[in-house]
C-alpha cells in the first residue's frame, strides 16, 4: 500500500524494493536477469536515489497542501464586527439532529485571535465563544432578510434537566 505522506510503499523505502508475495514466487519472471555484483550495486544506488527524490517531491507537495489548508486564503478571513453564520453540528438532548438548523445566526466577530480562530458573540443571547474559520460564513442582515432566514439560537432555551429537577 502506497503511503500518502511519502508516495511510495514502506518496503520500497526501507528495503529498496517491494517484497515478493507467494503469487510472485509461483509466477516467476519470464527472463531472469543475471548481473554482476558492481552493476547490481549501481542499480540499487540508482533505485535508492530515485526513491529518495520521489519522497522529497511528495514531502514538498504535502508541505504546500498543509500551508494552503491551515493558513487559509483571503476568502476565509473575517474582519472585526462583521456578521457571520456559525456551523453547529452537535446533537441536543431531546431534539432530532435532522430538525436542528446547522447554520445558526446572527453572530458577530469580536476578536481575531489568528487567521483560523475567532472569538464570536451570539447576538441574541450574548454568549461569547471561540470558533474555527471553517465553521464560519460571512453574511449581512440584508442577506439574512433576503434569504428569509430567521435568527436561530445556538441551543434551545429550555433545559431538559431543569424540568426534571423541579418535578
Amino acid at each position: 500500500m502506497v503511503n500518502a505522506a511519502t508516495g511510495v510503499t514502506p518496503n520500497l523505502l526501507f528495503f529498496g524494493g517491494n517484497l515478493k508475495a507467494p503469487l510472485d514466487l509461483i509466477c516467476l519472471d519470464p527472463e531472469p536477469v543475471n548481473m554482476d555484483l558492481p552493476q547490481f550495486i549501481q542499480d540499487l544506488q540508482e533505485d535508492y536515489q530515485r526513491v529518495q527524490d520521489q519522497v522529497q517531491t511528495q514531502q514538498e507537495r504535502n508541505y504546500i497542501n498543509i500551508q494552503k489548508r491551515y493558513q487559509g486564503g483571503e476568502e476565509s478571513r473575517f474582519e472585526l464586527s462583521i456578521l457571520v453564520l456559525f456551523f453547529e453540528d452537535r446533537a441536543v438532548i431531546g431534539m432530532s439532529t435532522k430538525l436542528m438548523p446547522c447554520w445558526t445566526s446572527p453572530h458577530q466577530v469580536l476578536w481575531v485571535i489568528n487567521p483560523q480562530q475567532y472569538k464570536i458573540l451570539e447576538r441574541r443571547t450574548g454568549k461569547v465563544f471561540l470558533a474555527h474559520h471553517h465553521h464560519l460564513r460571512k453574511t449581512t442582515l440584508e442577506q439574512l432578510q433576503q434569504d428569509d432566514r430567521r435568527t436561530v439560537l445556538l441551543r434551545p432555551v429550555h433545559d431538559f434537566y431543569a424540568q426534571e429537577s423541579t418535578v
